[in-house]
């Protein structure tokens, strides 16, 4: 974020925010805006001081007067409280950031409300149940992942898939708003629940994936914890750091030509998955069985441009049903190219 909003200009424009024209300060707070929602800051306070230059350029423009207290409190940054900030609580929270009467908590809430903005201003379509799957493609889905979960390790994206689930299922949305690049979100999760916070993510921490992706979760619906760590380790398989799975602290980060895969919990508190090309969500039902879901998911990122999905999808459809894909040789080439 650094470098597409540098120092001095936040600097120089904080000093002239009274003596910019109406429509320069309009035109800088949507890049400002762009810049924190689309980038992650290196350093979080850092952000913090850029997202109180947009509070005061918009602030200077706004002559609304009704305000909606909200909070960030404990009780706030937990699962069960859900940030639905309407235009009153937005002005309460950014006439608090103008005038400093915050904390960081308060400064997240506010860049989450610019998040959720540029997430809603999207397209979003919604993917009805992929053509041509069948009863095998789900099986073979399954297997596919149960097969490589025995041995991953995580070796290329580290513990993205348990930072994912804590900022996606352990604490309210706006908590991972604005995160560092390397940062964690376990402090927000010691905020949110406090002296309870090793039962919340010990055993996110210490269940191994094969018995996170074993038998039972593919005997329910899809989750949004089941979502997350399958579509991780998929990206694993995948071998590469560009497959990537955004989280609502990235969910508009990555504005490039690929397709990512996504699972993201929206302020309305539901929970959506699915793949994002540049400002184009195709969003896929939760409401189904996980093996349906992940290949759901699979394919909308091949129909956006993801070759990669796409010849995942090729070998789950090419290989017999009956078959393992093998641990030892699960690179996505050889899964392509040498079934077992």
């Amino acid at each position: 974020m650094e470098a597409i909003v540098p120092p001095h200009l936040v600097v120089w424009c904080a000093s002239s925010v009274p003596h910019i024209a109406p429509a320069s300060r309009a035109k800088l707070a949507r890049s400002i805006a762009a810049a924190v929602t689309g980038h992650p800051p290196l350093c979080a306070a850092y952000a913090f001081e850029t997202l109180r230059l947009h509070a005061h350029l918009v602030a200077a423009d706004d002559s609304g007067s009704e305000e909606t207290p909200c909070s960030t409190s404990v009780a706030a940054a937990r699962l069960g409280v859900v940030s639905q900030d309407d235009e009153t609580s937005v002005r309460w929270m950014r006439n608090r950031v103008c005038r400093g009467e915050t904390d960081s908590n308060m400064y997240r809430r506010y860049a989450y409300s610019l998040t959720a903005e540029a997430y809603e201003a999207c397209e979003h379509t919604r993917v009805a149940v992929t053509a041509g799957r069948n009863r095998d493609d789900l099986a073979r889905t399954q297997r596919l992942v149960q097969s490589y979960a025995k041995e991953c390790t995580f070796k290329v994206h580290g513990d993205a898939c348990i930072h994912h689930e804590v900022a996606t299922c352990v604490v309210s949305p706006w908590m991972s708003a604005c995160m560092a690049v390397n940062e964690s979100p376990y402090n927000h999760a010691c905020y949110a629940h406090g002296a309870h916070v090793n039962a919340v993510l010990r055993p996110l921490i210490e269940t191994p994936t094969r018995v996170r992706v074993g038998d039972a979760a593919w005997r329910t619906n899809a989750s949004a914890q089941s979502m997350i760590q399958v579509l991780h380790t998929i990206a694993e398989l995948a071998g590469s750091s560009a497959w990537k799975v955004l989280t609502n602290a990235s969910i508009m980060h990555h504005r490039d030509a690929r397709a990512y895969a996504f699972v993201y919990r929206e302020r309305s508190g539901k929970t959506t998955c699915g793949a994002r090309k540049a400002a184009h969500f195709m969003h896929v039902s939760l409401d189904q069985p996980l093996s349906a879901c992940v290949f759901d998911v699979l394919d909308a990122c091949a129909v956006l441009g993801n070759e990669e999905a796409g010849q995942m999808l090729d070998a789950i459809k090419r290989v017999g049903a009956n078959n393992l894909f093998s641990a030892h040789t699960a690179t996505l080439s050889e899964v392509r190219d040498n079934p077992r």
